[in-house]
């Protein structure tokens, strides 16, 4: 099983999808965290 690790956290949603468009272009899988959950938008690889 694959760990998540947190590379980034941004201050809105609009920098976290934008760095999410460029890491899924480059064919690295991706993911963003709860903004809720997690109080920020965190930006996630698995490992």
């Amino acid at each position: 099983m694959m760990e998540l690790v947190t590379i980034r956290r941004f201050g809105d949603m609009s920098e976290a999808l934008l760095a999410k468009g460029c890491l899924d272009s480059a064919g690295i899988e991706c993911f963003l965290a709860d903004p809720i959950l997690q109080g920020s938008n965190g930006l996630s690889l698995g490992e």
